[in-house]
């Protein structure tokens, strides 16, 4: 009995180490070392066809729009700075929600989840992956601040079906830098955050997808409700 709670004590130990030294490469922020986590990583091998180079124009936190700041986490993650990496809150609260109001809302992954998820996820829906996520999300939290979490998120996940990274993705979509976005570009870019592919086709080609487009318009309300928008801004621009 003690022989095996010993060898559980060394898995524990390990698997624990192994996520301290990603928090620690994430940590460091080495775009050798980020460009060749993300051209390994299995979920994006998935999700693309060809895997392109971290963006060159590096997005600092401080540069973020605060607009697009509150979209996202009014859309991917409300309690982001309440937290420690994954929202026990939000998983009851949508575990409790009908199924069928669930469909045009994200899941309950935190902005951590996701990173580890785009990282070192395999995109498979098991239980042990989710597990593997949240322990992963509750050791990088445990090494970086909130803000360099958000950093990295905006520069590492899709927000396009061709490019890793904000910055690629405004000037793929819009012809824009970052900061030249319109809050109307934001709101399409974070609605379109579960879909890539469904907001690229929508903004290239003029395809509507149900769901994207409610999306936009829940964010839309959200925008509202937050200033962000005048009242009347908030009818059904993108239908």
């Amino acid at each position: 009995m003690k022989s095996a709670l010993f060898v559980l004590l060394v898995l524990i130990t390990v698997y624990c180490g192994i996520w301290a030294h990603r928090g620690w490469i994430l940590k460091k922020k080495s775009m050798h070392e980020l460009n060749h986590l993300i051209r390994k990583s299995t979920y994006l091998q998935r999700e693309m066809s060809r895997i392109p180079m971290l963006d060159r124009n590096w997005i600092h936190r401080e540069q973020l729009p605060d607009v697009l700041v509150l979209l996202l986490l009014s859309s991917e993650d409300r309690r982001f700075y309440e937290h420690h990496g994954v929202d026990f809150f939000r998983i009851f609260k949508i575990l409790l929600t009908p199924r069928v109001s669930r469909l045009d809302y994200s899941g309950g992954s935190t902005l951590t989840q996701q990173l580890v998820k785009t990282i070192w996820g395999s995109g498979d829906r098991t239980i042990w992956n989710k597990i593997h996520e949240m322990a992963g999300a509750w050791i990088v939290e445990s090494l970086l601040r909130k803000d360099e979490i958000l950093e990295l998120y905006v520069n590492c996940i899709m927000w396009s079906p061709n490019t890793v990274g904000l910055s690629s993705a405004v000037q793929e979509l819009f012809g824009k830098q970052v900061n030249d976005l319109h809050p109307d570009d934001m709101i399409l870019l974070v609605a379109g955050l579960p879909n890539p592919e469904a907001l690229a086709k929508y903004i290239m080609e003029g395809k509507p997808n149900r769901r994207l487009l409610n999306r936009i318009q829940r964010l839309k309300s959200e925008a509202v409700t937050m200033g962000i928008f005048p009242e009347s801004k908030k009818g059904t621009e993108y239908e």
